[in-house]
């Protein structure tokens, strides 16, 4: 090498190289890390919403089995928890001595969250 390379600062482009790519990286990291929180809150909603499907339903249950066990008694509105529970019982018309329910299960707010249609035999003739 002569003296004058020697002396010769390194290139200046290998810094700015270093720094471009840094903040693509950066970049790249906080897109993801958006990606994921967008995923994860959403998640959360869905649980929540699981979770309350899930009470409607065994609500919407054990009234269907109080109307398997006490007929058009069963019928009314009755409140478990959070969510309400309506059981709607009608005669058939087709078949003498079935009973019919529905059983709808409402939030806080009146949206229907779960529907249950069900029968039993038993009822008084049509």
């Amino acid at each position: 090498m002569s003296g004058r390379e020697a002396m010769r600062p390194a290139a200046p482009w290998r810094g700015t190289a270093f720094l471009v790519e840094a903040c693509l990286l950066l970049a790249v990291v906080a897109g993801c890390v958006a990606v994921f929180a967008a995923l994860f809150s959403r998640a959360g909603l869905e649980g929540a919403r699981a979770e309350e499907l899930t009470r409607a339903v065994v609500a919407a249950r054990d009234a269907a089995e109080v109307f398997a066990a006490e007929g058009e008694d069963a019928a009314g509105e009755r409140e478990v928890g959070a969510l309400s529970v309506r059981v709607d019982v009608t005669g058939d018309d087709e078949v003498a001595g079935l009973l019919r329910a529905v059983i709808t299960v409402s939030d806080a707010e009146g949206a229907e969250v779960y529907r249950l249609e069900t029968a039993r035999a038993g009822g008084g003739a049509s």
